[in-house]
């Protein structure tokens, strides 16, 4: 949570949210976790005002990780271009 004037005093609420479980640092934000997980499932930030100061909902999607395994033709290096 935070003030857009920003000489005011920033409260500074903190959430994470993923799938399995919640974390608020006030534990009384139980529409601050139900926000955060319609975000989860959009998959798009948003900022929202509300009557102490305004919400940025920030979805960080998860990394990608790439496996490649077998032998053969499915499992040529990969040549990264243009060569160094």
């Amino acid at each position: 949570m935070f003030d857009e004037n920003k000489s005011a005093a920033q409260q500074g609420t903190c959430c994470l949210v993923n799938e399995e479980e919640s974390f608020c640092t006030d534990a009384d934000w139980q529409s601050l976790i139900d926000e955060s997980r319609n975000v989860l499932h959009r998959k798009i930030s948003t900022v929202q005002n509300h009557a102490n100061g305004s919400i940025l909902y920030q979805f960080i999607p998860p990394s990608i990780q790439l496996i490649i395994v077998g032998a053969g033709n499915d499992a040529q290096p990969l040549q990264i271009w243009p060569p160094y």
